[in-house]
């Protein structure tokens, strides 16, 4: 099977090595070839309208999508950023893509302000946006049948059973903050393999 994975560097992570990504993690646990197309800084129009070069052209089975954040921190309204996504979603479900997973972004840290992602005075307003997104998208999820991956809560749990952060920045993962993440994705596809069985 091969997966395509698109979206934002929580996606692509670029603060990583190769073999510290989540999906190369999780790729070597179950034996999926990877097409990773997403890309720090990417934004959902840009996804969206890269869709076919970026998934249907390289002849995935199925596709992980997760983005927003970007759209989000640069202050998009929110309805344009939800478009796009189901506009993704849209395009996804018509090129019968199997398996399709939704990525929810997490909540930002309040270091994210200190290494520049965001002004401190706008970190509890884009975290509000966030949780908008969040509970949209798993709206979006339920009503098209399609699995989730949540960031917040893999991370939260984790960061719960270490007793430490798993943010590098207020915004990515740590490499153990990916391991955990990438276990959370093996389990997921379990799932969906057993249920489609």
């Amino acid at each position: 099977m091969k997966l395509a994975f698109i979206g934002d560097s929580l996606v692509s992570c670029t603060n990583v090595t190769l073999s510290d990504t989540w999906y190369d993690i999780a790729s070597r646990k179950r034996g999926f070839e990877v097409v990773n197309n997403a890309a720090g800084g990417k934004l959902t129009l840009v996804m969206w309208g890269m869709f076919n070069m970026d998934v249907v052209d390289e002849k995935a089975d199925g596709v992980f999508i997760c983005c927003g954040m970007n759209d989000i921190l640069l202050d998009d309204p929110l309805s344009k950023v939800k478009e796009n996504m189901a506009g993704t979603f849209d395009k996804a479900e018509k090129t019968g893509l199997d398996p399709i997973f939704i990525g929810l972004p997490p909540l930002t840290r309040i270091e994210s302000t200190e290494k520049g992602w965001q002004l401190p005075s706008e970190f509890e307003k884009h975290n509000e946006v966030l949780k908008e997104y969040r509970q949209w998208l798993k709206e979006e999820a339920n009503r098209r049948k399609l699995p989730i991956l949540d960031y917040e809560q893999v991370l939260s749990e984790g960061e719960k059973a270490v007793g430490h952060s798993l943010f590098e920045d207020g915004l990515h993962p740590t490499p153990e903050g990916y391991r955990f993440i990438a276990e959370a994705f093996v389990d997921l596809l379990d799932k969906t393999r057993k249920e489609k069985a």
